[in-house]
């Protein structure tokens, strides 16, 4: 109950009462918690950071980007690079065919056939050519 000079209302029907509530307009919380009204205090990736102060929030292993970002482990060494193929240890880059798999020959056309894949890279204009069929090599 809210006294005598306050009515007794809950705008987003949580249970209770705006004049308890630091967040009226929000059903899920009354509590603005760390991430505040309208933003859920969750923790996507299990790494005790909430997602709002979290910046690779499906990362577990990483709160910041960091120089080789999301996703990815940073450099054990210094003066090393990212390594964002880390279970292929032929490549430190996806390259144009991905990870595990290895870059195709560039024919006179500027083309790339990948390997296993059914795309075509044309390195003159930057951008991927989706094929109906299997790439035959």
């Amino acid at each position: 109950m809210c006294g005598c000079d306050e009515i007794d209302l809950d705008s987003d029907r949580d249970g209770v009462y705006n004049c308890h509530d630091e967040c009226p307009r929000d059903p899920y919380k009354s509590d603005a918690g760390v991430c505040g009204c309208g933003v859920p205090d969750m923790d996507s990736d299990g790494d005790g950071v909430v997602d709002c102060n979290d910046g690779c929030p499906n990362d577990p292993n990483k709160w910041e980007q960091g120089e080789c970002g999301c996703g990815f482990p940073e450099p054990d060494t210094e003066g090393a690079s990212c390594d964002r193929c880390p279970n292929d240890p032929a490549k430190a880059e996806p390259g144009f065919c991905g990870c595990g798999i290895s870059d195709g020959a560039k024919d006179d056309a500027g083309k790339i056939t990948c390997p296993r894949q059914q795309h075509v890279v044309n390195l003159n204009f930057a951008r991927m050519v989706s094929l109906v069929e299997p790439v035959t090599y």
